[in-house]
């Protein structure tokens, strides 16, 4: 287990329950890690709560997040009493969420907090110039919730091969791109992505029932990769 100790550089709020986290690695200084693994943050003795890490592999020395407080539990009073500079402990780096292979068409498929291995994923795949078609399907309840938009906007457009889909399921204004949950729009242009590897972050209810549809369709068990958010 590899200890490292940061620092807190800033804690911003970015929807209602939704906030970006930026630390400073201080021992060790840099981090090894591959775009979609995670870490675990010591909250108390012997009680850690584990984080996607939200940048790219490139800036080892500078970790972000993207960190749910919604339930309000140890991880969240641990993430919004911490204040800017104060150091604390994480460990890791942990998971296989990772792409290991250039062989595939990818669908990402997230909700939520589960963004943030896919910021990562995306970015590092993009850089290296990834030869094959990455399309993510982000699914969110309203404009209120938008996290990261600008980001893959700006990705989508100075990438041929790259596709950012939002779908609102419950927009409040004018929205013309798709609506409705992410399984809806999987059912209704399922034969767009079936030669996909799909790879799926967020809810537990969200990823198991994207699973079964995908299983439903066809796809094995073995080619859906998944990561839960609880």
């Amino acid at each position: 287990m590899n200890l490292y100790s940061v620092e807190l550089l800033s804690r911003k709020q970015v929807t209602s329950k939704l906030y970006d986290l930026k630390v400073r690695l201080i021992e060790p200084n840099t981090m090894v890690f591959k775009a979609g693994q995670c870490v675990g943050f010591q909250i108390a003795e012997k009680e850690k709560r584990l984080y996607s890490i939200a940048s790219v592999p490139e800036r080892p020395n500078e970790l972000s997040f993207c960190v749910d407080v919604s339930h309000m539990g140890v991880g969240s009073q641990f993430i919004l009493a911490l204040n800017i500079g104060e150091r604390f402990t994480i460990e890791g780096p942990y998971g296989a969420f990772t792409v290991n292979d250039e062989s595939h068409d990818l669908l990402f498929i997230a909700t939520g907090a589960g963004i943030a291995p896919f910021k990562s994923i995306i970015a590092q795949l993009l850089s290296k110039n990834y030869p094959k078609d990455i399309t993510l399907l982000f699914g969110v309840r309203s404009e209120e919730d938008k996290i990261y938009f600008d980001f893959f906007e700006k990705l989508s457009q100075e990438n041929h091969n790259f596709f950012f889909i939002p779908t609102f399921s419950q927009p409040k204004g004018v929205w013309n791109g798709a609506k409705g949950r992410v399984t809806n729009f999987i059912e209704e242009n399922y034969e767009a992505y079936k030669d996909h590897r799909p790879y799926i972050c967020g809810s537990p209810v969200m990823v198991k029932e994207v699973r079964a549809l995908l299983m439903a369709k066809g796809k094995e068990a073995r080619e859906i990769k998944l990561e839960l958010f609880s």
